[in-house]
């Protein structure tokens, strides 16, 4: 998924179709082995390998998924790459799988809003489970507009004063970003105006 969004990026920024154009049928492998482990109701399920995304401090397993598999975060990630995916495809691909791509990033979405958000916390949930938290998943929640925008003021505020401490509501450790994805944070602060 961090190729689709590095490669969405490099686009954005160097007026180099041709590479795009060479490199995009790669993309839709990877496309298609996450959309594999998408469940019916638009989570990713289990996935076999290994996950390295972020190491929050006094967190021991990261990212946070329930007994099915099912993480806000990564459900997010794949939102992310496939909106990211389908402005290439737009551009310089095939618009039917644009349009495939989009349907179910908004399908995620939706899924990880209803099933994770905590209105009486204000803020996304890890699982549906909504027994832990992260600054992670809500910046996700908010750089790909899962979260309403009339709410993502809101909760950037609470992100940007969560302490990573055991919190009685929240039945958790709140994971905290470390170094690498304070540059995720920023983005979101960002779009938020924070």
């Amino acid at each position: 998924l961090t190729y689709l969004d590095m490669l969405h990026e490099y686009w954005m920024y160097e007026p180099d179709p041709d590479l795009i154009r060479e490199l995009l049928p790669g993309t839709r492998s990877i496309t298609n082995w996450f959309i594999r482990h998408q469940c019916p109701d638009g989570f990713l399920d289990q996935l076999p390998f290994w996950m390295a995304i972020d190491f929050p401090q006094g967190v021991k397993t990261f990212p946070r998924s329930d007994k099915d598999g099912r993480s806000s975060l990564v459900t997010l990630l794949f939102v992310h790459a496939l909106r990211n995916a389908a402005e290439l495809e737009d551009a310089l691909g095939d618009a039917a799988l644009a349009a495939n791509y989009r349907t179910r990033a908004d399908r995620a979405a939706a899924a990880v809003m209803a099933q994770c958000w905590n209105s009486k916390v204000g803020l996304l949930a890890d699982t549906p489970e909504q027994t832990s938290y992260s600054q992670h998943a809500n910046i996700f929640g908010i750089l790909t507009d899962t979260i309403p925008i009339s709410l993502q003021q809101a909760v950037m505020g609470k992100l940007l004063n969560v302490q990573a401490l055991p919190d009685a509501a929240l039945g958790s450790v709140t994971a905290l970003v470390s170094l690498h994805y304070q540059f995720f944070l920023s983005r979101a602060m960002e779009k938020t105006g924070a």
